[in-house]
């Protein structure tokens, strides 16, 4: 600390010192002033307390700051660890990535170049449709056609020859022509048609195939059994006895037994004779034409004269006249107009099914 230096008075021209002044004795201190001193002192001991606690406070603070960075910073390099070895584990990842990208991209391209060829082939497909769509018109127009006109006819003329003459061979062979025509087709149509028909075909083959054939087949047989039968009264056949006679073998050629003296043992004269045997070939060929033309009233009064004049000129008692009555018995019973069955529902459900599927007629494509 630097004192000042006051110049000191000049003796001469200065009057002598005046005794000092009493200093006045100081005011009394007032007892509010050391309270409020007091206060000053508890204030600043609280404002230094709280100064302090604050700085604690901030020096903690600052220090978990320090530690949260430091914590930071370690999880920041464990972070580019962790990226680095990811981004190493990813590399081949990445690798196949891209590669399966660019097989993607060429699948992509092969796709679409596949998809071209399909649409192409899609196309041409169309266009062989097409082609086919014609081709069948043109069948339906011209084989199909022929084919349904042809079975019809046959199924006409099946019936029609049935409906006619009775013929059932011969309607059985035309319904089985045309079934078979109908089974060369390529059609759909042709399988409700064949059920129909085969329907008909199973009526058709319960009934007699030719009762008139198998009449005048049975009749024919009778006619060359008749030579040789026994005339009535005739001696008995060596034949048909138990153990023939030598002595009536060696007679027989000279001389002719017969017997006489009851009706059934009756010798005819040779004229009575003839005229029955000429009757009896008569009746038998009344019988054939009567099976010929169906006629089956005819047939069967030819049959019972027929079978009178075979008991009256033959001997009951021999077998082969006996086979022979057995014969005419039996062709009496050939029904020769069995119950018919009524056919024309084929014929029908064709000319039906034809029509709905009758082709639309062809129209010529314009010249270019």
């Amino acid at each position: 600390m630097t004192e000042s230096h006051l110049p000191e008075p000049a003796a001469a021209d200065t009057p002598p010192a005046a005794e000092p002044p009493v200093p006045a004795p100081p005011p009394p201190r007032r007892s509010g002033t050391g309270l409020l001193w007091l206060l000053l002192l508890l204030l600043a001991a609280a404002v230094a307390w709280l100064g302090w606690r604050e700085w604690r406070r901030l020096d903690a603070s600052a220090q978990a700051a320090r530690a949260w960075e430091q914590q930071a910073a370690e999880l920041t390099a464990r972070n580019e660890r962790l990226e680095q070895e990811l981004q190493q584990a990813l590399a081949p990842l990445s690798r196949g990535q891209r590669a399966l990208e660019q097989r993607l991209t060429d699948a992509a391209a092969t796709n679409t170049l596949l998809r071209e060829e399909v649409l192409a082939v899609a196309e041409r497909a169309g266009l062989l449709e097409e082609a086919l769509a014609r081709l069948s018109e043109q069948r339906l127009r011209g084989e199909l056609l022929l084919r349904l006109n042809e079975a019809e006819f046959l199924l006409l003329l099946g019936a029609e020859r049935l409906q006619l003459f009775g013929d059932v061979a011969s309607t059985l062979e035309a319904y089985r022509l045309a079934d078979a025509v109908l089974a060369s087709m390529d059609d759909p149509l042709a399988a409700t048609l064949r059920d129909t028909l085969a329907r008909e075909l199973g009526a058709l083959s319960d009934l007699p195939r030719d009762p008139a054939r198998a009449a005048q087949a049975a009749l024919d047989s009778v006619a060359a059994a008749l030579p040789g039968l026994p005339p009535r009264g005739a001696a008995p056949d060596p034949t048909e006895a138990g153990e023939p006679s030598r002595l009536m073998g060696l007679l027989s050629g000279l001389v002719t037994v017969r017997r006489i003296g009851d009706d059934d043992g009756a010798v005819l004269d040779p004229v009575l004779r003839a005229a029955n045997l000429a009757a009896l070939e008569l009746d038998l060929a009344t019988a054939r034409a009567a099976a010929e033309r169906a006629d089956a009233q005819a047939y069967t009064a030819a049959l019972m004269r027929a079978e009178r004049h075979v008991g009256a000129l033959f001997d009951p008692s021999s077998a082969r006249v006996a086979d022979v009555r057995q014969q005419l018995a039996a062709a009496a019973a050939i029904e020769l107009s069995p119950e018919l069955p009524a056919l024309g529902a084929t014929l029908r459900e064709l000319r039906a099914l034809r029509g709905t599927r009758r082709p639309a007629p062809a129209v010529a494509e314009p010249s270019p």
